[in-house]
Order: structure tokens, then sequence, then C-alpha cells
């Protein structure tokens, strides 16, 4: 609640204003108080900015972490995903299964144990 009118809220500064671990519940979660949701512009923006983000910390010497960026990139894709699938083509699904689904996805191949990372989930 920032910047934004009372009642209001910026899915793009959920994302980036709040710690990773808020976010990444959010992202999971399938809908808030007040029917409001993530949109999925919002999701493909954010994801676009982390990866560059990710990228660039990466290619730098500075100690910083790559496994919550990833997890964070892959939720907002499976966010994306899910909210398409919910909004075009009309199913009722659970939005924060397909960021689960994502998350997972992104990290199995960012950290190549995907075995052991599917027990973990489950």
């Amino acid at each position: 609640q920032t910047i934004c009118p009372v009642g209001t809220y910026s899915g793009l500064g959920l994302i980036f204003l709040e710690s990773k671990e808020t976010a990444i519940r959010a992202l999971f979660t399938d809908s808030f108080e007040g029917g409001a949701g993530f949109s999925v512009v919002h999701l493909l923006v954010a994801a676009g900015l982390i990866y560059t983000l990710t990228l660039v910390t990466f290619n730098t010497a500075i100690p910083a972490g790559l496994f919550v960026p990833n997890i964070l990139l892959g939720a907002c894709i499976g966010r994306a995903i899910g909210q398409i699938v919910y909004e075009h083509v009309g199913l009722e699904t659970h939005r924060g299964v397909y960021a689960l689904v994502g998350a997972v996805g992104m990290l199995a191949g960012y950290s190549r144990m995907t075995v052991s990372l599917a027990m973990i989930t489950l």
C-alpha cells in the first residue's frame, strides 16, 4: 500500500516491493480478498524484469543468490499461463497450482535435480 490509493494495489508493486517470500506466497494463492488478482500483463512484465535482473546479477561478481529469483521467475510465468487458461479458455482452475508448477519447472531446469525436486515439492 505504498503509493496506491486505498482499496487498490499494483501487481508489479507486490512482486517487486514486498519481500520475495511474500511475493511467491501471493503468486501461489488462487485469489485475493475483494476479487483482486494479478493481470497477465503485469505478470509477464515482472517475468521479463526478473529475468533481466537475474542475468545482470549472475554476470557480476557480487554475491547474489539465483535460487529465489528462479523460483519467482517460474512462478510469474506459471501464474500468467494459469491466468490465461482461467480467463480465455474458461476452465475453472487454481491459478496458484500453475505458479507452483512453473516455479518447480524453472528450478528443475536451473539446478538439474528434477527427481529430488519433485519429491521435495510433493
